[in-house]
């Protein structure tokens, strides 16, 4: 309707069918046609036709003031749309698992407001699956191997887990010299999480898998964290958790060589094409900093 519009107003203005048909660069039967579409569709004569004039009659007056400005009105939704789109600002929905999100993220979230002040970030910290469409989110981070859907993925590093423990518990029952070690050590592990059932490391001549156990079981790796600080036994943490702890020493690394490989860290969005600029700022910044800042 809107093309309809312009091409009747366009008529009006020049006064003339093949001047406008010139103008929109199509040919006269193109606009004679979708006038008189227009004209069937009001049930209403729009112009006066002679052989030397073209003029409006009363309806087609009617129609071209309210026309013109819808025409404007629609111009101007297009630009305050295509400006917004290309703005950092408004309100940029995030959502990650809250350990993530407590020790990493959030972290991290102060350099990005300082980049863009004018946008606000709502971050949304759950292990639940949230349906990105369905809840109106623009990013998820997720880790593991990538989702099988229809979502646009920015892979932000390796998932890599590390075994440690605290200096103390370490000093007590001794460091391990191989990871088949392991299997006498107390280990804190995470039966709700099939990549963490075994641990397997690709020694040089050969595979060890050792089965993790132990005083703890727990799916949540911020208690595991805690009380590995504890001098509670071994635990495998990713490392964004074990970070700040390994530098300030209060964590040593036990077989820093053999990390656990769990995938990769994803950042999800739904745009395939026009992503907003809000989302496009995220993703990079996403890249950026996060990808070196994963891994010890």
């Amino acid at each position: 309707m809107l093309a309809d519009l312009e091409m009747f107003v366009m008529v009006a203005e020049k006064g003339s069918f093949a001047e406008a048909a010139r103008k929109l660069d199509v040919v006269p039967s193109t606009v004679s046609k979708r006038i008189a579409a227009l004209e069937d569709h009001y049930g209403v004569r729009l112009f006066q036709r002679t052989t030397r004039s073209l003029s409006l009659t009363a309806e087609g007056r009617v129609l071209f003031d309210g026309g013109l400005d819808l025409l404007n009105r629609a111009t101007a939704l297009e630009q305050r749309l295509t400006q917004q789109s290309n703005e950092v600002r408004g309100v940029l929905s995030v959502t990650t698992i809250p350990a993530f999100g407590q020790l990493h993220l959030a972290r991290l979230l102060p350099r990005f407001h300082r980049r863009y002040p004018d946008l606000r970030v709502e971050l949304t910290l759950t292990d639940r699956v949230v349906d990105l469409v369905e809840e109106n989110c623009d990013v998820a981070i997720r880790f593991g191997a990538l989702p099988d859907s229809d979502m646009q993925a920015r892979k932000l590093g390796e998932n890599l887990y590390f075994l440690c423990a605290s200096p103390a518990y370490l000093d007590e029952h001794g460091r391990p010299a191989h990871p088949r070690d392991l299997r006498a050590r107390e280990c804190l592990t995470d039966r709700a999480y099939p990549p963490l059932r075994t641990w397997t490391f690709d020694t040089p001549g050969e595979r060890v898998v050792v089965e993790p156990d132990g005083p703890l079981q727990t799916e949540d790796p911020v208690a595991r964290f805690y009380a590995t600080l504890g001098d509670m036994g071994v635990a495998a943490l990713p490392g964004y958790v074990i970070r700040d702890a390994v530098q300030r020493g209060a964590l040593e690394i036990v077989f820093p060589e053999y990390p656990l490989r769990l995938g990769q860290i994803w950042a999800l969005h739904t745009s395939r094409t026009h992503v907003p600029a809000r989302i496009r700022a995220f993703l990079d910044f996403a890249v950026e900093e996060l990808r070196d800042e994963v891994i010890l």
